[in-house]
């Protein structure tokens, strides 16, 4: 079994260099926008994934293709 297999493929959307282009011209919209929501990361939390912030998304089972607005 090859780990090619096991591996999610990232949406297509994500693979295009407009989606990210997109994404960074639109940063305050989205931040202002009504149904943007928060999440707390509580102090455990925050321990637990010092350094990884891919890894503490995904443990709040954020989608992959918001972990780069979530960065910028």
């Amino acid at each position: 079994m090859s780990l090619l297999n096991i591996l999610k493929v990232p949406d297509e959307e994500v693979l295009d260099p407009q989606y990210y282009i997109l994404l960074e011209t639109h940063v305050h919209y989205l931040k202002k926008h009504p149904s943007t929501q928060l999440v707390e990361v509580t102090g455990q939390q925050a321990e637990k994934y010092i350094g990884d912030l891919s890894g503490l998304l995904d443990s709040l089972a954020v989608d992959k293709k918001y972990h780069y607005l979530i960065l910028i």
